[in-house]
């Protein structure tokens, strides 16, 4: 790669890519600073990705158009502590790469914001971006962004910020490991059929330093072997694998089977049925609905619509299902917290809910996220999902992940709370709440089976027993 000279400076400042990384390089210079151009690099865990991808960022900055540039990380407290506080290999700062001599100012250390002059006059903004606190950007207009950890990133900040590069000619990185078969594997896949796409998959056997040795040896992952990383870990981030389940994902190989079995394609809405939703409740979260349906004489759940409301409160959440969707409700299952008394008012959710016309409603009780887990597991076997209108709601339930210790390397007991949460939490509410009505049904066969020893037995249980039948 040809480097360019700015005032006394030579860019890439500090930095020369290595072989293996000139290629990402000569397709985002020969493309041009108005083309637009999409990259996805799947290097291994140490390959430099993120180093390689923040001086492309800088050069662009500099070099080709003054602009918007946005750097995402899946959480602000990763963007600050892996690029902005951050050290590269050799100890030197992330921030050090970017020349001073260029500085409009001081780095901006709330905002996590660095903004440098253009070769060519102007001004460029660089910004680190953290994509739980993505909603104070939209709409500013970048012309270059970057995703750092994309697969294990919330989808949304490149759905939300697709159309604004589109506008801007603009350019897009996506830089990670695998995590299984989710929406990484998605991009990854699409990217292959796209040839105006730079596609790059790099394991430890294709990358090496500039004297010819590897990054990473055989030796440093029998080290990691030794200290207790899995063996499908290790498949993931070192030799890029996509196959299998993501290690220490809860659901990812039960979609992965869903989808090899074909229950994962076209479910279409059955006007003769009535439809349950199954809630999770946000707060500062997303507020998560799965919509399904039981076909008569069938073992089989129909996963029709999965929807995801930020900050909206109840009566916009009440005109979404009444008034905006056709559908004739069975019941609504909510968490526990549902049952809640709000401050102020002294009445509950489910209370303030009925009085705005969403009925019938049932109470979740609280169970341990354990118990939950092992409910959605035996409930979706039997699930087919929508594959357009469940998109998001099946991206959640593959990246619903256990939390991950990084001083023991080693996955935790507990779910990891991330954007996955809202959606996994939801189908728990379903499952766990489906297991509810199912427990009344066969409470109420035993006790109409007593009755009729009796003689007394009642006509309207028969009526009961296929309204139950037709939810389960």
């Amino acid at each position: 790669m040809a480097q360019v000279a700015v005032v006394d400076l030579t860019l890439p400042y500090l930095y020369t890519p290595r072989d293996y990384q000139e290629p990402f390089w000569r397709y985002m210079v020969s493309e041009g600073p108005r083309k637009r151009r999409r990259a996805v690099k799947v290097w291994h865990r140490r390959g430099g990705k993120d180093l390689d991808t923040w001086n492309w960022m800088i050069y662009a900055a500099i070099v080709e158009r003054p602009g918007t540039y946005y750097y995402f990380f899946p959480t602000y407290a990763q963007a600050r502590k892996i690029l902005w506080e951050g050290r590269d290999a050799t100890g030197r700062r992330f921030l050090d790469y970017v020349p001073s001599a260029l500085l409009i100012e001081k780095p901006n250390e709330t905002d996590l914001r660095v903004e440098v002059r253009h070769k060519d006059g102007g001004t460029s903004a660089i910004w680190l971006i953290g994509v739980d606190k993505f909603d104070s950007i939209v709409g500013t207009g970048p012309v270059g962004v970057a995703f750092s950890e994309y697969a294990i990133m919330d989808p949304k900040a490149w759905h939300l910020t697709r159309p604004m590069l589109l506008e801007n000619d603009g350019w897009a990185v996506f830089c990670y490991t695998p995590r299984g078969r989710n929406h990484g594997w998605t991009l990854w896949s699409m990217a292959q059929q796209r040839p105006t796409w730079y596609t790059s998959l790099l394991d430890v056997t294709q990358t090496r330093r500039a004297d010819g040795t590897r990054i990473v040896t055989d030796l440093d992952i029998q080290g990691e072997r030794d200290e207790g990383m899995s063996e499908e870990l290790i498949q993931q981030e070192y030799f890029c694998s996509f196959s299998g389940s993501h290690d220490g994902a809860y659901y990812s190989k039960d979609i992965e089977i869903a989808e090899q079995q074909g229950r994962i394609g076209e479910v279409p809405w059955m006007p003769d049925l009535p439809v349950i939703t199954g809630h999770d409740i946000g707060v500062d979260d997303a507020h998560a609905i799965w919509f399904v349906q039981q076909p008569t004489q069938s073992n089989a759940i129909h996963v029709i619509e999965y929807l995801e409301m930020q900050g909206e409160g109840l009566p916009t959440i009440v005109r979404e299902l009444n008034n905006l969707r056709p559908y004739v409700y069975r019941e609504h299952l909510f968490p526990h917290d549902f049952a809640v008394r709000e401050w102020g008012t002294g009445r509950t959710r489910s209370q303030q809910a009925y009085t705005q016309g969403l009925r019938p409603t049932r109470t979740v009780p609280k169970m341990d996220p354990a118990e939950g887990i092992a409910a959605v597991r035996a409930l979706l076997p039997r699930m087919y999902w929508d594959k357009g209108k469940c998109k998001r709601g099946l991206q959640a339930l593959m990246s619903y992940t256990k939390q991950y210790d990084e001083e023991f390397r080693v996955f935790r007991s507990k779910p990891r709370h991330d954007w996955a949460s809202n959606g996994a939490d939801a189908m728990r509410t379903l499952a766990l709440g489906l297991r509810e009505i199912r427990k009344e049904w066969d409470g109420d066969r035993e006790r109409a089976t007593v009755k009729s020893d009796f003689n007394v037995f009642e006509d309207g249980f028969a009526d009961s027993k296929r309204a139950v039948e037709s939810l389960w």
